[in-house]
C-alpha cells in the first residue's frame, strides 16, 4: 500500500484519537511433528474461514496473549507473553515490524475432536463483557462467571465453539488460567438434517454476547452452513436447534448484532411469554392470535439480538422473533459476480464522537446497531442493521479481497481488516481512511484474525492474526489522544483543511447516493 504513512496521519485534528501499538510480537505455534519428524504446517481451510479466537488479554505486570487456533480436526491453545515486543518500529511504507519472541506455550485442547476440518472458531469470554461494563453501564450485560471455582468447576472458564466442514459444532468450556477443558460440560450441536451434507464446506459459529444464561451454560449460539444454506439458533445449554432458518444464497459469515437496535416488545409477560433464556420456539397451536404474535415477536429471554449474515453479494438480517422465514431485511452491497466474505458487528453499537476517530457519521444515532461488511470489492460497508441503510463506505481499504473484518472494542470507529494477502490494517471506517491507525504484515496468508478486549479497561485491546506458516502475530493496542498544535486547534493546519475538504466530499457523495447515483 503506497504512501501508507501519509494516509495514517490524514484527518487527524482536534480531539481525534489514534490507535497506538504498545507491543507487537511474532510467536510460533508449535503443532505436532509429522511422521518423518518434519514440522507440519496448518491445514488450508476455506479462504474466508477464521480459525483463530482470542480470550481477554491478561493485564498486570505480565500481559499475555492467549489464542485458540484450529488445524485439521483439532484445536490448540497458545499462550505467549508480550514482554520483549515493546520496541515497536516502523519499516518501509510505515509498516510496523514485529519482534520474534520465544517462550510461547502450545497445548492441544484434547476434548475438541472433529472428523472433518474445522472452519471457524468462536470464543465467549465473560470477562470481556464484564470489563467493558465497568466503564459503560449502558452496554449489554453478560454472564458473570468471574471468581473462584465452585463445586462444579463451571466458574472462571471461557466457552470455545468450533464448527467443522460438515456443520457439526462443539461448545467446550476451557479453564481460563490452565487451558484445561471440561469434557463433562461439552455440548455436541448437530445439524437438523439427517446425515452429513453431500458437499463439505465453510461453516461458521457466533455467540450472542448479550444473552443471559445460567453460569453453567454457554450463551445462545448461531451456526451458519455454506452449502446447506441454513442458519440454526441454539438456546443456552441445548444441543438441538431452537429454530432453523433458510438462507436465499450461500452464507460466508455470521455475527450477532448487539441488542441496542433490536425490536423490543413491551409487557410481553402479560401475554404468557416464558422467561427461560433462549430463542422462542413455535407457539402453542391453541393459543390466541395475540399470544402467537407476541410469542413470535419477542425473545423469551434477556437477549434481543438480531443475527446478520453475509450471503453471496447480500447482507441479510434475521430476527428469531419474526414469523415466517425470520429474515427481516436483505440488501445487495456489491456486484453479483463479487461476494461478501466478512461481517462483524460493533460490540456496543455506534458511539458517536466517543467512537475513537472523533468523527460523527451524519444521520446515525448513538447506540445504532452497525455491522461492518466486506468482501471481493476490497471495500468496507458500514450498515445500520436497524434501518437497513449504508451509513458509510470505505472504498479500497485493502489491495486484495477482504476475508476478515473485526470492529475494535476500545474505539468503535476503528476496524481491523485483512485480505487474501499477508497484510493487516487498522483504520477508521467513519472517516474512510487510516486516520491514526496502523498496519503490519505477516510472513504468509492469514488463516484467521481476532480481537479481544484488554483486562485493564476500555481503552486497551489485543488483535492477533495466525499465518499459514504457523506464526502468530499479536499486537497490544491502546487508544490514545492525538497531539494537536495551535494551528490545528485554530483550523489552519494542512491536515485540518484536508479533513474539511474530505468531509464536504463525503457529504456530496451521500447526496448522490440518495439521488440514486450508487
Amino acid at each position: 500500500m503506497a504512501a501508507l504513512g501519509s494516509k495514517r496521519k490524514r484527518f487527524l485534528g482536534v480531539g481525534d484519537d489514534r490507535m497506538e501499538v504498545t507491543s507487537l510480537i511474532r510467536s510460533l505455534v508449535e503443532l505436532p511433528l509429522g511422521a518423518d519428524g518434519a514440522r507440519v504446517h496448518p491445514s488450508p481451510g476455506a479462504a474466508h474461514g477464521s480459525r483463530l479466537a482470542l480470550q481477554t488479554c491478561a493485564g498486570g505486570a505480565d500481559p499475555r496473549c492467549v489464542a485458540f487456533v484450529a488445524s485439521g480436526g483439532g484445536v490448540w491453545r497458545h499462550d505467549v507473553a508480550f514482554a520483549g515486543g515493546e520496541a515497536v518500529a516502523e519499516g518501509k511504507e510505515a509498516m510496523l515490524k514485529p519482534v520474534t519472541v520465544r517462550g510461547g506455550v502450545t497445548k492441544r485442547v484434547h476434548a475438541v475432536v472433529h472428523r472433518s476440518e474445522i472452519q471457524s472458531l468462536a470464543v465467549h469470554d465473560p470477562e470481556s463483557s464484564s470489563v467493558a461494563a465497568r466503564d459503560a453501564s449502558d452496554r449489554p450485560p453478560s454472564n458473570n462467571v468471574r471468581g473462584d471455582d465452585d463445586d462444579d468447576g463451571v466458574k472462571n472458564v471461557v466457552w470455545l465453539a468450533s464448527a467443522d466442514a460438515r456443520g457439526r459444532c462443539l461448545v467446550t468450556p476451557v479453564d481460563r488460567a490452565t487451558g484445561a477443558a471440561r469434557p463433562e460440560r461439552q455440548l455436541d450441536l448437530r445439524a437438523t438434517e439427517s446425515g452429513d451434507p453431500a458437499v463439505p464446506g465453510w461453516a461458521g459459529a457466533a455467540f450472542d454476547p448479550g444473552a443471559a444464561a445460567a453460569p453453567e451454560d454457554p450463551p445462545a449460539l448461531a451456526v451458519a452452513r455454506h452449502w446447506a444454506k441454513t442458519l440454526e439458533l441454539f438456546n443456552p445449554g441445548e444441543t438441538r436447534p431452537a429454530r432453523t432458518m433458510r438462507a436465499l444464497l450461500r452464507p460466508n459469515a455470521v455475527t450477532f448484532v448487539p441488542p441496542n437496535g433490536g425490536f423490543r416488545v413491551r409487557n410481553a409477560a402479560e401475554f404468557g411469554v416464558r422467561e427461560k433464556p433462549g430463542f422462542p420456539k413455535s407457539p402453542d397451536p391453541g393459543a390466541s392470535k395475540q399470544k402467537e404474535d407476541v410469542a413470535q415477536l419477542a425473545f423469551a429471554s434477556a437477549s434481543t439480538a438480531l443475527v446478520a449474515m453475509a450471503e453471496g453479494d447480500q447482507l441479510s438480517v434475521w430476527d428469531p422473533r419474526a414469523r415466517g422465514s425470520g429474515c427481516v431485511r436483505r440488501q445487495a452491497l456489491c456486484n453479483r459476480s463479487a461476494g461478501l466474505f466478512a461481517a462483524g458487528a460493533l460490540p456496543f453499537g455506534y458511539r458517536g464522537a466517543d467512537g475513537g476517530g472523533g468523527a460523527v457519521v451524519a444521520g446515525v444515532k448513538v447506540g445504532a446497531p452497525i455491522v461492518l461488511v466486506a468482501g471481493a470489492e476490497r471495500g468496507v460497508h458500514a450498515v445500520d442493521a436497524g434501518r437497513g441503510t449504508v451509513v458509510k463506505r470505505w472504498p479500497a481499504a485493502m489491495k486484495f479481497e477482504i476475508t476478515a473484518a473485526a470492529p475494535s472494542y476500545s474505539a468503535g470507529d476503528y476496524a481491523y481488516v485483512a485480505g487474501l494477502d499477508n497484510e493487516l490494517v487498522c483504520g477508521c471506517w467513519a472517516r474512510a481512511s487510516m486516520a491514526g491507525g496502523f498496519a503490519f504484515r505477516g510472513d504468509s496468508r492469514w488463516l484467521g484474525v481476532g480481537v479481544a478486549a484488554g483486562i485493564e479497561g476500555r481503552d486497551e485491546e489485543v488483535v492477533a492474526g495466525w499465518c499459514e506458516s504457523g506464526h502468530l502475530y499479536a499486537a497490544r493496542v491502546r487508544r490514545t489522544k492525538a497531539e494537536t498544535t495551535r494551528e490545528e486547534e485554530e483550523g489552519d493546519a494542512p491536515d485540518a483543511k484536508r479533513a474539511e475538504k474530505a468531509t464536504e466530499a463525503d457529504e456530496e457523495e451521500e447526496e448522490e447516493d440518495e439521488r440514486g447515483g450508487w
